[in-house]
């Protein structure tokens, strides 16, 4: 899929980390910057890229997966047919794994595939009218045993709403279990593309039956990039791209959003006419060249063709003639022979999908290559610094043959000037905390800052969405807060470095190498945010307790405890939204003080949804987490040289013995040059 070959250099990236290993030993037995490699390398072969599609029910999710994968295997139809979250990802055989929610799997292989995966993942239009996603979520929160019908129509939101279709939700829960419920279903198969870490995301859609919408939000947040599907049929205002946009995306998100108009060819006439009003009334919220028109049925007429079926066969498929029909018109009108190679070629230029597909690989290869990137930079500059050590041993091998004496001074020289770095590196990094502790009404100020803003915005919101995607604005900001403060301790740390290195090479030592993306790492690792994520379903728990909030209110203490009276029990939306904000508020206000370590708010939050570690200020913990990783590496480090080189010193060697170990080391010079020939070259092609 990727221009760049990307599956090609993320092999290549293993295999020079591969022979990287291999001088591990040569002088020194741990290797420049290892930590943060093999790290970046696990990270590297775990990687996915979700690629979530969503859009209003009916929009044609479903068929444009199908003509993206050139094969009809998602269930589709005139009525919503996705009944829940589907992964597709690239594998050589087709493959259906199911889990549900006894931990129960299953695998399917083979024929007949494509069924399976209809009957499963299709919504059963005997019970599109009741809210199936709420009542399973509370069949697997009990595990075991039966659900009671009371304790469903009692716990159900709307409760008034669903009492006529009460015999309905009686024979469904008859008829469902933890062993029956799915909760992951994960396609396999043979994608035609490079890229093996993409993983397509099926999602129910925007305002889908039976609470299916809920399940799409975290999908959506998390996704590398999202495909709106709206369909050319419907109007062009697109008000449900707009909602989707103000009510779903967070602002960190927008970038990596595609607007995906699809049945283009259902009315020629007014395709470019729709393209060019969805360009003026979205360019503002979307770049332009994200907005892409494509018809999904022609792309799959014409992987019909490019997997051997006729014109005739398919002309007999009933929902696929019209579009064949027309396509018929086209080569009549422009005097082409109507066959199976002319019908390819117009189906390949007007189904839009080859534009498509470019569009999303120019976006989708700029990640991958940043992190290739990133672990090529790394090896290299561990190999200039191997390089130095190798040719420092040379020297150190040669004196001892000709001159033991002039060697045991060079060794001497070396280890005191390892204990002089490390005694100023820790005398600086001292330096750099107290340069922070003077900082640290600017930092919470900042803090005050953001939370003001949001809170702001939160008494603003009109609906459980928006609140939603305003936590998530907040929390997206306050990372960008961290991550730019984390940059500037890094960069302090880093700068410890610089004269404390040149004074050794001033001194013909060559410095000791500081892992310092992985002294980040573990910093960022032991001082980060720790708390439980804020409950966004409107279907779980959480609505118990805003159930009880608003009994509170209202004098009802009975409300969302274990007996209720059903009949008397009416459920405001108002007043939920109005416990939802005030306990969104309180989590804003519980992560500020947690990063501001401030403690006198503590009691406050006692009865808050929001669980938050409670610690003195984050920053002040992440800037001593910094020193104290600092520290620790330097030491280590050091006290690995000092060790090695004495054993180098007390070890004695004959001449013979000492000229073959030299000549070991520059025939491994040789092999590392050309690694490091190799490593350059890649990284001047990315």
């Amino acid at each position: 899929m990727l221009p760049f070959n990307y599956k090609h250099y993320k092999e290549n990236a293993k295999d020079i980390f591969e022979e990287y290993c291999k001088f591990k030993g040569v002088v020194y037995d741990k290797l420049p910057n290892i930590k943060s490699l093999e790290g970046k390398i696990a990270q590297l072969k775990n990687n996915k890229f979700l690629l979530a599609v969503a859009g209003q029910v009916k929009a044609g999710k479903s068929t444009f997966i199908n003509a993206f994968l050139g094969e009809e295997i998602l269930p589709t139809g005139p009525l919503q047919c996705t009944s829940s979250v589907i992964e597709i990802y690239k594998s050589d055989d087709k493959v259906l794994n199911i889990t549900y929610g006894s931990e129960r799997k299953e695998n399917f292989t083979g024929e007949g595939l494509g069924d399976k995966i209809k009957s499963l993942c299709s919504i059963n239009e005997k019970y599109m009218d009741i809210p199936f996603v709420e009542i399973n979520k509370m069949v697997l929160e009990k595990k075991e045993g039966n659900v009671d019908i009371e304790e469903i129509m009692g716990s159900l939101r709307e409760k008034e709403k669903w009492i006529p279709l009460r015999e309905k939700i009686q024979d469904y829960i008859a008829n469902v279990s933890c062993d029956t419920i799915p909760v992951k279903v994960e396609i396999g198969y043979p994608l035609k593309i490079e890229f093996d870490d993409l993983r397509i995301v099926d999602t129910p859609g925007v305002g889908a039956i039976g609470g299916l919408g809920d399940l799409s939000f975290d999908y959506l947040e998390k996704a590398n990039a999202v495909l709106f599907v709206h369909s050319l049929t419907s109007p062009i205002e697109l008000e449900s791209f707009s909602t989707f946009i103000d009510n779903t995306i967070p602002e960190r998100n927008r970038e990596s959003l595609f607007l995906v108009l699809t049945q283009a060819n259902v009315k020629p006439n007014e395709k470019e006419r729709k393209y060019k009003e969805a360009v003026r009334q979205f360019q503002s919220r979307i770049n332009e060249e994200k907005i892409v028109a494509v018809d999904s049925m022609l792309q799959l007429i014409k992987c019909d063709l490019d997997n051997g079926s006729k014109l005739a066969e398919i002309e007999q498929d009933g929902t696929k003639d019209d579009a064949l029909a027309h396509i018929s018109k086209m080569a009549s009108r422009g005097n082409l022979s109507w066959n199976e190679d002319t019908a390819r070629c117009l189906l390949n230029e007007i189904s839009g999908f080859e534009k498509m597909i470019n569009l999303l690989e120019e976006f989708a290869k700029e990640a991958p290559k940043l992190q290739l990137h990133d672990i090529l930079k790394l090896i290299r500059d561990g190999y200039e610094i191997l390089n130095a050590d190798i040719n420092d041993a040379i020297q150190r091998k040669q004196e001892q043959k000709e001159d033991p004496q002039t060697f045991e001074l060079t060794i001497k020289k070396i280890q005191k000037g390892l204990t002089d770095f490390q005694l100023h590196t820790k005398q600086n990094s001292d330096k750099i905390v107290g340069k922070y502790q003077g900082s640290e009404n600017e930092v919470k100020n900042e803090i005050e800052r953001i939370a003001t803003k949001y809170t702001k915005e939160v008494d603003s919101y009109i609906t459980f969405d928006q609140i939603r995607k305003g936590w998530a604005d907040y929390e997206n900001e306050l990372q960008d807060y961290i991550k730019e403060f984390s940059s500037k301790v890094k960069n302090d740390f880093e700068e410890i470095l610089q004269p404390e290195s040149k004074t050794l090479k001033n001194q013909g030592v060559t410095p000791p190498s500081i892992d310092i993306d992985y002294i980040e790492t573990q910093a960022k690792k032991n001082a980060w945010i720790r708390h439980e994520s804020v409950e966004y379903d409107k279907n779980d728990g959480f609505f118990e307790s805003v159930k009880r909030g608003i009994g509170k209110l209202f004098g009802r203490e009975e409300w969302g405890q274990t007996k209720r009276t059903i009949q008397k029990e009416e459920y405001s939306e108002e007043a939920a939204l109005k416990e939802f904000k005030i306990n969104i508020r309180k989590g804003i206000d519980k992560v500020k003080y947690h990063l501001q370590g401030t403690n006198e708010e503590k009691d406050k939050f006692k009865e808050s949804v929001f669980q938050y570690k409670e610690e003195k200020s984050m920053f002040k913990e992440l800037v001593s987490q910094y020193k104290n990783s600092f520290d620790e590496e330097v030491e280590q480090v050091i006290l690995e040289r000092m060790s090695e080189l004495e054993i180098e010193k007390n070890k004695k060697k004959e001449n013979n013995e000492l000229i073959e170990e030299i000549e070991k080391l520059k025939l491994k010079t040789i092999d590392l040059d050309k690694q490091q020939k190799l490593v350059k070259s890649i990284l001047n092609d990315l």
